[in-house]
């Protein structure tokens, strides 16, 4: 039996309610993903903020430091789906951070050291990591010690989202693990800290494996992996180049990122299919056993193509019937067009920077109102991308915890940013929300030009200063609430083909079956292109009460209309 089969069958035996297999039969061209940073969403444990023999130093109890762990967990999740929060802003379906177990501390990652809090370190990719859970069920109940009582509360989660209606993605990295080794280049033993045995120049003709060494410190959870990954020959261990995310000529797959240790995925490698069985084998199980319903991949182009190829074919062979109704969707960072087009066969889908590129352009960048990118990429789009289905599943986003950062920073204002939710909620493709835009969640530290993570702020703070409650006078929670609903008042937004209505004024309209959308995102009203007179207006920056065929009217600025043409 699989190891971590063993450690949990017991438990699995006496589960209730939704059973792992029993999947959400919902497309998942019909969901709404919501995108959360667990460490940033709620704090609903405050005991497991410092893990026994952990380092009281990387958590912060303030919530302001954003390379500290703030206290998110699977119960602050937990509370929201009992709360109703997702159900109340319709979502159906909530993407969570790596919850692996985590190295909890790097000395020297960008901009310095930081700890682990996202859960893309993998220290143990067969366990979860005890930031994120409790000691006792929602009901009281004691869960076991270590590794079996922490996949059961992983487990418990996932039941009560599927009880709520609502599907669960886990993020996951095939690309490196934590961490967990450094180069002794000096021979003494020790890498005493220093940047240069962590980080040391990319050798594109050597290797540093010959320095290699498996660090131990335990109250950082940094140290030797489990099993298979202990094995050295996994690794590239050429050294950092701080030029990689911008390579395609192979060194953004062969070179460390940062500290953190990059395998060697290349299909002549004599680990190739091992390495690809072992992977295949980690995700059929959080997927079979514990009944995730979808992955997002994280670096995707930091991983050979075949890779990819041979570990989504296996595990999809492994789900036998039910392997359509997993999603799996890549991360490609800055992706173009023909990235969706290469990875999306095998994956599926892609997460889709084009779209986020062209709005940001019209609504928050240099050519302010100028829709004029939003026409070119939905026309690309339409004439590149094919089957439409690869159109439909593909996974759009306005903002993320990346560099390109929330959509809200300085210089961006409400308006623009509600208009940029209604383009994302109406738009051919999956609509994926960043934690904390429903609620006009602002980063302060950054501005529209920049680059940068501060948005990983937190949501549910502990300060009392913000929950649940909010949602309940909030005008952006108020408006993508009704966009959804709007989605299933008028299915076409979710399934027809998008065509650009030709149009002038600085309008941009497309059509998708029966629903036309126009954005004026000027500054002054405007006419729209001519509708039939049945036609009737449903949504203007709101749901209209009472809606009559009226034809088409004029557009005030700053508004997003829907209209429904029969």
């Amino acid at each position: 039996m699989n190891r971590i089969k063993s450690v949990v069958c017991l438990c699995l035996a006496m589960s209730v309610g939704v059973s792992a297999r029993d999947w959400i039969e919902r497309p998942w061209k019909d969901d709404v993903i919501y995108f959360l940073m667990t460490d940033r969403f709620h704090d609903g444990d405050p005991e497991n903020n410092m893990p026994p023999g952990s380092d009281p130093a990387l958590y912060d109890p303030a919530q302001e430091n954003i390379n500290l762990y703030h206290g998110g967990d699977f119960r602050g999740v937990e509370n929201a789906l009992v709360d109703g929060y997702f159900t109340d802003l319709g979502i159906s379906a909530i993407w969570i951070t790596p919850p692996v177990r985590n190295a909890w501390m790097s000395l020297h990652d960008l901009g310095g050291s930081k700890s682990g809090y996202h859960g893309y370190w993998a220290q143990d990719f067969r366990d979860i990591d005890p930031h994120l859970t409790s000691a006792n069920s929602r009901s009281g109940t004691p869960y076991a010690k270590g590794r079996e009582g922490r996949l059961r509360h992983y487990k418990d989660l996932i039941d009560l989202a599927h009880q709520n209606n609502i599907k669960v993605v886990q993020d996951m990295v095939c690309n490196h693990i934590g961490p967990l080794f450094y180069y002794d280049l000096d021979g003494n033993g020790s890498h005493d800290g220093k940047a240069e045995e962590w980080m040391p120049p990319y050798k594109p003709d050597g290797s540093y494996l010959k320095s290699a060494r498996w660090t131990d410190d335990p109250h950082w959870n940094v140290g030797k992996p489990s099993g298979f990954f202990q094995d050295m020959e996994l690794y590239w261990a050429k050294g950092f180049s701080p030029d990689s995310l911008g390579k395609t000529d192979g060194e953004e797959q062969r070179c460390d990122f940062f500290s953190l240790r990059a395998f060697n995925t290349e299909p002549d490698s004599p680990h190739f299919d091992k390495l690809v069985d072992e992977f295949v084998d980690i995700y059929h199980f959080y997927i079979d056993e514990l009944g995730v319903d979808g992955l997002r991949i994280d670096t995707v182009k930091h991983v050979d193509k075949a890779f990819w190829d041979a570990f989504s074919s296996r595990l999809r062979k492994r789900l036998g019937p039910d392997a359509d109704k997993l999603l799996m969707f890549g991360e490609v960072y800055g992706n173009s067009i023909q990235d969706i087009n290469q990875y999306a066969g095998n994956l599926g889908s892609l997460l889709n920077f084009q779209f986020t590129w062209a709005v940001r352009d019209v609504l928050r960048q240099g050519n302010l109102g100028d829709p004029d990118k939003l026409r070119q990429f939905i026309e690309r789009m339409n004439s590149e991308v094919e089957p439409k289905n690869v159109r439909l599943n593909t996974v759009n986003f306005i903002g993320n915890h990346d560099g390109l950062n929330r959509f809200l920073v300085n210089g961006v204002s409400e308006q623009n940013h509600a208009l940029a939710l209604a383009v994302l909620l109406t738009a051919e493709g999956i609509p994926c929300l960043y934690y904390g835009s429903e609620l006009g969640l602002r980063d302060n530290q950054a501005d529209r030009h920049q680059q940068s993570e501060t948005g990983r702020i937190s949501l549910f703070d502990n300060t009392g200063n913000r929950g649940f409650g909010a949602r309940k006078a909030n005008p952006h929670f108020k408006r993508v609430s009704e966009l959804v609903a709007l989605r299933k008042m008028l299915p076409d937004l979710v399934d027809a083909d998008i065509a650009v209505i030709p149009c002038g004024n600085g309008l941009l309209a497309y059509r998708r079956g029966g629903a036309v959308v126009v954005l004026n995102a000027g500054e002054q009203p405007q006419q729209p292109p001519p509708l039939p007179a049945s036609t009737t207006l449903l949504y203007s920056n709101g749901l209209i009460t009472n809606p009559e065929p009226t034809g088409s009217r004029s557009v005030p600025a700053k508004t997003l209309q829907v209209y429904r043409v029969r």
